[in-house]
């Protein structure tokens, strides 16, 4: 490699070009997750609490969606650039069936199993927990559903960045965000 290899200036522009948007749609998530986090703490304690707890276990089914679309924009940008319309459809649903899968066995844990997951964070023994437990239930089952809408939203960015669309997903998940979520948040909180 040659110092002019590593600094092609069309290829770092083509580079900004495609990241630019990919970066302002995770920042975005990151700045949304900010916000409610700072909503919940003025609910209390207990509510920050639990929000650790969801939190947690989020951030870490999250990874299933972001690595099927991370596979989804490799897959449907090859089979693009080999011109098989054909199989960019059929590796969008296939992506999307594993995702939804995946993710709605995770749900079902939330749903049917609350306090295995709970005790991980808090000795559900303890009486002074009872509250923390109570609300952390609830928002598990709320967070149970919410976890299929995200996974199919991470997803759909994959198969659409794998065409190329950056532009839009951003747009639409920044506007999803930040004149939907938040609002609603707010509102329930």
């Amino acid at each position: 490699f040659s110092a002019q290899q590593l600094w092609d200036w069309k290829e770092l522009k083509h580079l900004v070009i495609l990241g630019l948007p990919i970066t302002m749609q995770l920042s975005g998530e990151l700045l949304a997750f900010f916000f409610l986090n700072i909503m919940v703490g003025w609910l209390g304690v207990n509510a920050l609490a639990v929000q650790q707890i969801v939190w947690q276990c989020n951030l870490m089914v999250l990874m299933i969606p972001m690595g099927g679309a991370q596979a989804c924009t490799i897959l449907v940008a090859q089979a693009l650039g080999a011109g098989d319309t054909l199989a960019v459809k059929k590796i969008g649903l296939a992506g999307l069936l594993l995702i939804t899968s995946l993710i709605a066995m995770v749900s079902a844990l939330y749903l049917f199993k609350p306090y295995l997951i709970i005790g991980l964070f808090l000795n559900v023994q303890d009486a002074s927990n009872m509250q923390i437990m109570h609300l952390a239930v609830v928002i598990l089952a709320i967070a149970a559903f919410s976890q299929v809408a995200d996974g199919i939203r991470n997803l759909t960015l994959g198969v659409l960045r794998g065409i190329k669309d950056i532009w839009s997903p951003m747009w639409l998940n920044t506007c999803v965000l930040f004149l939907f979520s938040l609002p609603l948040a707010y509102i329930l909180g």
